[in-house]
């Protein structure tokens, strides 16, 4: 299974060849920063959700690290990555963006069933 967070690197490059579509995701892109920038911090002060993360999300870069000083020193890169999509991606709230990024949502969680 891949980390939602996995969606946003599409949506980083859609920004890049079209702002006003890339826009309507702009809530998708902020509430998966805030819970990953939690979930993040989580991380590097716990090694049992490291456990836990390895289990879950199988595809991840994270679980190809294996010194702490890499997994502190890479979560705190991905912290920074979405303070960065919080600040500067851009912003819209509106009824349509709500819709696409709860559609974007349940796709995300329906490919989560069908994974193995």
């Amino acid at each position: 299974m891949f980390a939602p967070s996995f969606i946003v690197l599409p949506l980083i490059l859609l920004w890049v060849i079209n702002k006003k579509t890339a826009s309507y995701f702009y809530p998708f892109i902020y509430v998966t920063s805030v819970f990953g920038i939690m979930y993040s911090i989580g991380m590097i002060l716990s090694p049992k959700l490291q456990i836990m993360h390895k289990h879950i999300f199988t595809q991840t870069t994270l679980n190809s690290l294996h010194n702490d000083t890499q997994v502190t020193y890479f979560l705190s890169g991905i912290i920074l990555l979405k303070i960065l999509l919080i600040i500067f991606y851009p912003f819209n709230v509106s009824n349509k963006a709500l819709k696409w990024s709860v559609f974007l949502t349940i796709v995300y969680l329906f490919s989560f069933q069908l994974s193995p």
